[in-house]
């Protein structure tokens, strides 16, 4: 059976201006779908690697995507193919605004402008920053700057997204957003990055480079729990992977055993949080909303009916909200009560 590679590295080699050797011989295939993690030391070779797979640097060997060498007369439609994300988005954010920003490439490419607002409302869309599109770039948090940027190669519709440390600089809740909006989409994915646990819980391949060279390439959970070889390359075991994934020669079904705890027990955390969360959103919310109705008051008394009307209509769409979210905190209850049952009855083995 012929297996389907969007990306072909054969023997890549490639030496900066300046005499050094960022990368050595390298040879790497993915195939179309498969999320793959590049890890290793600074100076590893990982972001010169990634810029090799849409022409912005060109070394020694053979680098094909989607079957077509990376190379005049292709760059043009591979660069519309493969969506390259920058460790820093302001190397990518560069308009007036986000819409501007989400609009370039297809603007650049021709299309028509009733097709490029359709595009840049669903990239913005895939990103959770609909309402960003009037904003300016460079007046937006690094968390929102980096969802923005994907969104810039998103509305190009790549088959390929190429990530260089995407988390790098983020805290904590918002890392864990981004990291959701990647396992999600679709397309496949290279990740340049020295978060560890970024690599667990989206990538099922992990290529260690060391020096400019492959020198480990396997399912994730086989690198990440081979101590040993992570100490030698500079990198550090993922937090996020199960107690008893240290195994390395699990197979398919045990595989799946893990994935199906790690979202379980992520499903038990996130429920837990939010049924803290909710209470105090409603109580905040209410406060709000009797704040709004005392000074919708005060307006009407003054003879400012349109503008008491207006605050009154904001504290309705409050107290609609708090409803749905008691209806939320019902439907975590339940879901809680099922997860209690269902460790009841089937514990988990550690």
């Amino acid at each position: 059976m012929t297996v389907s590679y969007c990306v072909e590295i054969a023997d890549l080699s490639f030496a900066y201006p300046d005499g050094r050797q960022a990368l050595r011989d390298v040879s790497l295939n993915v195939r179309t779908g498969e999320k793959v993690a590049l890890v290793g030391p600074n100076g590893a070779g990982k972001s010169t690697l990634l810029l090799h797979l849409n022409g912005l640097l060109q070394g020694k060997g053979d680098v094909r995507v989607m079957g077509r060498a990376v190379q005049e007369p292709h760059l043009a439609r591979i660069r519309a193919r493969v969506g390259l994300v920058f460790q820093n988005p302001d190397d990518q954010l560069f308009s007036p605004t986000v819409f501007d920003d989400v609009a370039f490439g297809p603007l650049y490419a021709g299309l028509p402008e009733d097709e490029v607002r359709q595009r840049v409302a669903w990239a913005l869309a895939q990103v959770e920053l609909e309402d960003y599109a009037a904003r300016i770039s460079h007046h937006l948090s690094l968390g929102e700057k980096k969802r923005a940027a994907i969104a810039t190669v998103l509305s190009m519709q790549p088959d390929i997204l190429a990530l260089d440390e995407p988390t790098a600089g983020l805290d904590p809740r918002t890392r864990g957003r981004l990291i959701g909006l990647l396992r999600n989409l679709p397309q496949t994915i290279l990740i340049a990055t020295h978060d560890m646990n970024l690599v667990a819980r989206i990538c099922r391949r992990a290529v260690i480079l060391d020096e400019g060279r492959v020198v480990a390439d396997g399912p994730m959970r086989e690198i990440m729990t081979d101590e040993r070889l992570l100490e030698i390359h500079g990198l550090e075991k993922p937090q996020t992977l199960a107690p008893h994934a240290h195994h390395h020669h699990h197979n398919e079904h045990a595989h799946v055993e893990d994935d199906e705890q790690e979202d379980s027990d992520a499903r038990k955390e996130l429920l837990t949080k939010l049924s803290v969360l909710l209470p105090h959103w409603i109580e905040h919310n209410g406060d709000h909303a009797d704040s709004f109705c005392t000074w919708a008051e005060q307006a009407r008394a003054v003879g400012e009916v349109h503008l008491a009307s207006h605050i009154e209509e904001a504290a309705h769409r409050i107290n609609a909200a708090n409803r749905d979210l008691r209806g939320a905190i019902e439907h975590i209850d339940a879901d809680m009560r099922e997860h209690e049952h269902m460790e009841h009855d089937h514990p988990h083995a550690h």
